[in-house]
């Protein structure tokens, strides 16, 4: 037997430590149990107990001792409260149909409730008894036809596009916008108030409008456009003359009154006018040479020919109204051979030529009032270009022979007015100052007719 250490004062040292280890190996055992408990299952020994010892409530455990599953309430209380989670909770909408209403009725708390991921598409309603077409909730960025699909993919735009075509006219195309026409022209204005004429000019779209001279009408323009010719009204200067567009150069032609409406050859060189000066005031064509001076009535067969309102060709055929012994648009050479008739019709006067000699424009009263026609020089392809009850006469084509105007009284008043070749594409380009034509006051019938023996001029 080992006796007690005396500097231990009999102790026993080893027995000691060993029970102290045994103890602490203990309390670490029922602490790590503790500590599981606390964790890994609903009873919560520590919790409870400090709870208890100072008067609180146990998180997710009443007084009772009832442990209340924490996501289970939060996410299906009758205030739907959100659940604290890192993943928001999307709100029931009405789109969902499957998710039970939440009631006052407790529910299991076993088993959590999972809450469904945001991104997922809603599932599609279940079938009914009644089978209707539903869209597959599957997005796709293209919609596919059904096999039997008889529709128009666009129904309104078809709609809308067979409604336009149908107010649309299919059996006549619009005719083509002519382009913006150039040049001048130069046009008689009658002034009722003084009774008599002034020769007036513009450009083709209306503007720079100005008064060329007084008491003169039936303007003519050069080809070169630089000079013009008119017939005179002034009484100690009747007859027909020349002056220059840019000022002066006036030459007197010719000093009979009732000599009336000369044109220009293609080459500037001569005019061709008529004129009723002999006594039995019959109207007779005449040609007057610029260069030589000289003035002569043209001949047929040893016989005056007789006619007004001539124009030439750019051959050098003259285009007139024919007055005896046949009556209508005739057209003859420049000596007045060869005279062929081009169109019977006693009311047609005013021809003029296109720039390129193969048509003949004019007007006439044939239909009850005064439109305007066209023919080949040739006499075939009669066509009526202007169809109203207004007067439309006094044809005058441009300088390219694209386009025609002419004098109107559409809509009350007179104007000038265009057209291309063929009739199409008819539009008013400025209003007159006064009507294109009257007679003048003081004279007799014969010297002039007004409006049937004026004409307008149209140059580059």
């Amino acid at each position: 037997m080992t006796s007690p250490d005396p500097k231990n004062n009999g102790i026993n040292v080893p027995t000691i430590v060993l029970g102290v280890a045994i103890l602490a190996f203990a309390c670490v055992i029922c602490g790590t149990g503790l500590a599981l408990m606390e964790t890994l299952t609903p009873i919560k020994p520590f919790t409870t107990f400090f709870a208890r010892a100072f008067g609180g409530e146990v998180s997710g455990q009443n007084r009772a001792g009832e442990v209340i599953d924490i996501s289970q309430a939060a996410t299906f209380t009758p205030t739907i409260t959100p659940i604290p989670s890192d993943t928001p909770t999307p709100e029931p909408t009405a789109t969902a149909t499957d998710t039970p209403t939440p009631t006052d009725t407790p529910l299991p708390t076993s088993t959590d409730t999972p809450i469904p991921p945001t991104d997922t598409p809603t599932p599609p309603e279940p079938p009914t008894d009644t089978p209707t077409p539903t869209v597959t909730s599957t997005p796709t960025n293209t919609i596919t036809p059904t096999a039997t699909n008889t529709r128009p993919p666009n129904r309104t735009a078809t709609a809308v596009a067979a409604a336009t075509a149908a107010a649309q006219p299919t059996a006549t195309p619009r005719p083509i916008q002519a382009a913006r026409l150039s040049g001048k022209l130069a046009f008689p204005v009658f002034d009722p108030s003084s009774g008599t004429y002034s020769v007036q000019m513009a450009n083709a779209d209306g503007s720079g409008l100005r008064t060329l001279i007084d008491e003169a009408s039936a303007p003519a323009l050069s080809p070169n456009g630089q000079q013009i010719v008119f017939r005179r009204w002034k009484n100690d200067e009747r007859g027909l003359e020349v002056m220059n567009l840019g000022g002066g150069g006036f030459q007197r032609l010719t000093t009979y009154l009732e000599d009336g409406s000369a044109t220009w050859s293609n080459d500037g060189g001569n005019l061709a006018f008529f004129s009723r000066r002999e006594s039995d005031r019959q109207p007779r064509v005449y040609r007057y040479g610029l260069h030589s001076g000289g003035e002569q009535v043209i001949t047929q067969n040893f016989a005056a020919v007789y006619g007004q309102m001539p124009s030439f060709l750019p051959d050098g055929r003259i285009v007139y109204r024919a007055t005896f012994p046949e009556l209508g648009i005739g057209l003859m050479n420049g000596d007045g051979s060869n005279f062929r008739l081009l169109a019977a019709d006693g009311s047609a006067t005013t021809p003029v030529a296109s720039p390129d000699g193969r048509f003949i424009v004019f007007m006439t009263a044939r239909d009850g009032n005064w439109e305007l026609y066209r023919v080949g020089v040739d006499g075939s392809g009669l066509r009526r270009l202007t169809n109203n009850g207004s007067s439309d006469g006094q044809p005058a084509w441009s300088p390219d022979g694209s386009s025609i105007a002419f004098t109107s009284d559409r809509g009350g008043q007179w104007a000038i007015w265009a057209m291309n070749a063929d009739g199409s594409n008819q539009r008013q380009l400025f209003v007159l100052p006064g009507p294109p034509g009257g007679r003048v006051s003081g004279e007799p019938e014969f010297v002039g007719l007004g409006w049937e023996e004026e004409r307008i001029s149209w140059s580059r």
